[in-house]
């Protein structure tokens, strides 16, 4: 039975795929011999008042395309009216901006509407502009081995320059997948923009994997059925009369002049009346681009950041400058300077995906500590390409300056013994330990340091004495 079901389903789609794509063409192929190969398609005890589904759940279209017809259909019994909701969900691709849908109900095409300011499912999970990624977990390195690293170096020279620091790197060109579990589409979608991996949605094939009983078919569609209804569309409700076995609509493409990737389209059919659903009610529409592919291009926003002795990271803006309607990759990473990795900062590689209309992204490198005397730098960098200069400044001006006069003290000294030790800053707090060790700050007579309060012109005036006397 299965094998039959196959057999005709591909006959079908055969018949449909030759015939030219018009609605006048393909209203000619209606015909008693479909009608029956759709019926004899579904298993009616099973389904005794058929299942509604896409004659063609997958098509790639060209963008200079005018438009091209699909069809719902109702497989198995036609004999009741039934009804079905169809919805159109933008994955990459906007709808009024790179497509529109019409229904033909009539003689006339009736165009369908999207929500007001409705996202597509990238933009809703691409990241903001000030979301910051830690350089701590993933990316993280040991050490910068030498060999690892040599495509990171860049010399201040360049670092330096009045030039604007960019780097065409290799492109590579990132799809999101498009299996025939068209499910997987939105969450292979959503794993490249979070950069996690993609579960499988196939509810037989996990079961099985995690020793499990089928949760069956009602389980697997009212996932599916609960993911898609978080999501803008744009809808039709379909009514089947008696007999009715098909219905069209038209995918009109919209030409631009910018370069951009492939952009998708999620089809499902929901809330189904009077028939049943398929197993997997989703289909897509695939728009290649017809312009030349731009190349893509990154730089850094700042040539060069400042640490500040009271900041414990450095914030970096890796800028896409061309090719932004494109997916892409760029590979990044940390190159010692005079500062030494893993004492003064921590090390890292990663690759960092752009998804299209993303233009920046943000990278948070810890700062270990900061020097006694002279600034220290690193950089990080593009391969093949300038980089950002990171400078952690030295200690407060008071350390430096008796660290130049040659005076050690306790670094390590400790603030227990003050009652409200626990008030400090973090920001402050090793220059105070350095305060406290060298004695230039003793503290109040109640035993507090009182580190929120005002200091008056005769404390200030023995903290200088001190100081001096050291």
């Amino acid at each position: 039975m299965k094998k039959r079901i196959v057999s005709a389903l591909i006959v079908i789609s055969m018949i449909i795929s030759m015939a030219p794509v018009s609605a006048e063409d393909q209203m000619s192929s209606e015909n008693d011999v479909i009608k029956q190969m759709l019926f004899e398609s579904v298993d009616s005890e099973i389904y005794p008042d058929g299942v509604f589904d896409f004659l063609t759940p997958q098509m790639t279209v060209s963008e200079d395309m005018e438009y091209v017809e699909f069809a719902v259909v109702r497989r198995g019994n036609t004999q009741s009216q039934a009804n079905v909701m169809f919805r159109a969900i933008d994955v990459s691709a906007k709808y009024g901006e790179d497509y529109y849908i019409t229904v033909s109900e009539s003689s006339s095409q009736d165009k369908l509407a999207m929500p007001e300011e409705a996202m597509t499912f990238v933009e809703m999970n691409m990241p903001g502009e000030d979301e910051v990624q830690v350089m701590t977990l993933g990316g993280a390195l040991e050490s910068e081995n030498p060999e690892e690293v040599s495509a990171f170096q860049s010399s201040s020279q360049g670092v330096d320059s009045e030039e604007a620091l960019s780097s065409e790197t290799e492109e590579k060109e990132i799809l999101i997948e498009k299996e025939q579990n068209t499910g997987d589409t939105l969450r292979s979608a959503e794993a490249l923009i979070k950069g996690t991996s993609v579960n499988t949605s196939n509810w037989r094939i996990k079961a099985e994997a995690e020793n499990e009983e089928d949760p069956g078919i009602e389980e697997f569609q009212s996932g599916y059925q609960n993911l898609y209804a978080q999501l803008p569309a744009a809808e039709y409700r379909f009514t089947f009369e008696a007999g009715e076995y098909i219905k069209y609509l038209r995918f009109y493409c919209i030409n631009d002049d910018v370069s951009e990737d492939d952009e998708l389209v999620l089809f499902t059919l929901t809330d189904a009346e009077g028939c049943a659903l398929t197993d997997n009610p989703s289909g897509y529409v695939n728009i290649q681009d017809d312009e030349e592919k731009e190349k893509i291009i990154y730089t850094f926003a700042e040539k060069q950041v400042m640490v500040s002795p009271e900041e414990n990271s450095a914030v970096i803006t890796v800028q896409r400058i061309s090719g932004i309607n494109r997916y892409g990759s760029v590979e990044i990473g940390t190159a010692a300077d005079s500062a030494e990795p893993g004492e003064y900062y921590e090390p890292f590689m990663t690759e960092l995906i752009f998804v299209p209309g993303q233009e920046f992204q943000k990278i948070e490198i810890p700062i270990k500590k900061h020097p006694s005397n002279e600034a220290v730098r690193f950089t990080v960098n593009i391969p093949d390409g300038d980089g950002s200069a990171v400078i952690i400044e030295p200690k407060a001006p008071l350390e430096r300056y008796a660290n130049f006069k040659g005076k050690v003290f306790d670094e390590e000294a400790s603030l227990s013994a003050f009652s409200d030790a626990d008030q400090i800053s973090d920001w402050a707090y090793d220059n105070i330990r350095w305060a406290v060790g060298a004695g230039v700050l003793k503290g109040r007579d109640d035993g507090s340091l009182d580190p929120k309060g005002s200091v008056m012109r005769a404390e200030a005036a023995a903290l200088i004495h001190r100081f001096l006397c050291i």
